[in-house]
């Protein structure tokens, strides 16, 4: 998201749904724009207005509208007569959102023809940050082995730069090394832009020293500044920074963190910063989960933690803006006062397999960008079926995990682990034993080489505790070891679950595997 550029193109910091409304009631051929290539606009007023409710809707992740009414304003033929900065920050929340939406050929050409425009030739200091960030985006994806551009003088003042350079060097480690310049900002920032910051160290301290405890510190300090914000009478002119990451984020610590109830009402208000990715309906769902499977004392929150993170949700999607917001993007009521039976959003197993049937929606719609999560998805919708009871649609399921192109070994194990409860509940143990017996396990060579990691990398014990045999699973999908680990608790507690019940047929014996004994049972 170009935050800058966002926060010098609004204006009034009290533009909200209302006033969002208001204008599209104002002028209703904006409600028909509809992404088509041959929507334009040409009266100037409704020019105005449609880039106005366009950069709401970007700045809050109404992505699809805000893409629309943009591509509205630039297919116009009167273009080349619009206001200067409407038309260039048009043409650039254009180029972010194709980013955003991994379309980067498009994006760069935007930028190309952005450049061709008279206005251009006005463009203010901010627009030309923008496009320099922006172009330094493409370049990363494009060319191969691509220079991040030096950081220095102004750059290394400026919050979306050096989280791009951050993010940038998670992958090799050089990250850490624009630590210090981040924190030397943080002490000279307004308690506004505090937000950004604060947002961006507790990423540093997640995805690169995968350090939860310090991430949530951080994460929970971006809340608390924006809490103060509002407290003192509201943001000061051109200030907009939705919290919907910051939500998403600190409930994805939570989860690491042995806070799975507190994770999961964290992640419900973060849902609509991803709530067209399959990801975050996964990472609800296993928040339930976890509620469902960790033992009650070796959880570090408290009834009181839990009741508190439960009161914060609902006050959260009482609140008009909120769960209007929120449901817009889901494009359903979602969020509502009252629900059916079974419907309600809470950490349970059956609410947990609707949110993995909404994840499966999603990659169906659009499989060539989710591939690689297909598998961990049906062997989460697996694991559901088999505690909810219903071994057969389990068995059913993990038939067409085979049949995939990108299965892996750990794949295969994970299929042949939960075959084997599914056996076991319908009382076949010869079946189950054969089950067991298929996992193959990796020699020395093909074990997981994990990458060096950063000076003061958090790394946690229980991490060295998952089989061999499991080591792959969910490595796609889990941004770090923390989080992959509790994925993997499912697996290892179920093939326990199946030796217990091979124990009492007296059946122990037929394992292959005998050698290879679990470590102490593993526990969220």
């Amino acid at each position: 998201m170009v935050i800058s550029l966002l926060n010098s193109c609004v204006r009034d910091p009290h533009f909200d749904y209302k006033s969002f409304d208001a204008l599209l009631n104002k002028f209703p051929v904006l409600r028909k724009i509809g992404g088509d290539s041959k929507d334009s606009l040409s009266d100037r007023e409704v020019v105005i207005a449609a880039f106005k409710c366009a950069c709401y809707a970007y700045a809050y992740n109404l992505r699809a509208v805000a893409r629309c009414l943009f591509k509205a304003i630039l297919n116009s033929p009167d273009v080349q007569v619009f206001p200067d900065e409407v038309v260039c920050a048009t043409a650039l929340f254009d180029a972010q959102i194709a980013l955003d939406q991994n379309q980067t050929g498009y994006a760069a050409e935007v930028v190309r023809r952005l450049v061709a425009l008279h206005q251009w030739t006005k463009a203010n200091d901010e627009l030309k940050n923008t496009f320099a960030l922006i172009s330094t985006k493409i370049s990363l994806r494009q060319i191969q082995g691509y220079r991040f551009p030096d950081l220095n003088g102004r750059k290394l003042e400026d919050i979306e730069w050096l989280t791009l350079r951050i993010t940038h060097g998670y992958k090799d480690g050089s990250f850490k090394n624009f630590v210090k310049p981040l924190f030397a900002l943080r002490t000279t920032a307004s308690l506004e832009s505090q937000i950004a910051i604060d947002a961006t160290i507790g990423d540093v301290f997640y995805y690169g020293f995968e350090n939860c405890e310090t991430a949530a510190e951080y994460y929970a300090s971006a809340l608390s500044n924006h809490q103060a914000v509002m407290n003192r009478g509201g943001p000061v002119e051109g200030f907009v920074f939705p919290l919907d990451k910051v939500y998403y984020e600190l409930g994805s610590v939570f989860m690491c963190i042995d806070k799975p109830n507190v994770a999961f009402y964290n992640l419900l208000m973060g849902l609509p910063h991803a709530a067209g990715l399959p990801d975050s309906w996964m990472r609800i769902a296993q928040a339930a989960i976890l509620v469902h499977i960790s033992n009650p004392n070796a959880l570090q929150e408290t009834q009181r933690d839990v009741a508190l993170a439960k009161q914060k949700y609902e006050a959260h999607y009482s609140h008009p803006q909120n769960y209007h917001r929120a449901n817009d993007i889901l494009r359903e009521d979602f969020f509502r006062a009252n629900y059916e039976p079974g419907l309600k959003p809470e950490p349970t197993l059956p609410f947990a397999l609707i949110c993995v049937q909404r994840a499966c929606k999603i990659v169906e719609e659009r499989p060539n960008g989710y591939a690689h999560l297909q598998i961990d998805l049906i062997t989460m919708y697996v694991y559901l079926s088999l505690e909810l009871g219903v071994p057969q649609k389990a068995l059913d399921a993990i038939g067409s995990i085979g049949r995939m192109p990108n299965v892996t070994k750990s794949h295969r194990n994970v299929s042949a682990t939960y075959k084997a409860k599914a056996y076991a509940l319908m009382d076949k143990a010869t079946d189950a034993v054969a089950a067991l017996n298929s996992i193959v396990y990796p020699t020395e060579e093909e074990r997981r080489r994990p990458l060096p990691k950063p000076h003061a990398f958090y790394e946690m014990a229980e991490a060295h505790a998952i089989e061999s045999c499991y080591e792959q699973a969910f490595a796609l999908f889990a941004p770090i070891d923390r989080m992959r680990v509790k994925f993997a608790i499912p697996i290892t507690n179920t093939r326990k679950t199946v030796r217990d019940y091979l124990r009492t047929k007296n059946l122990t014996a037929e394992l292959k595997h005998q050698s290879d004994v679990l470590l102490a049972p593993m526990t969220a």
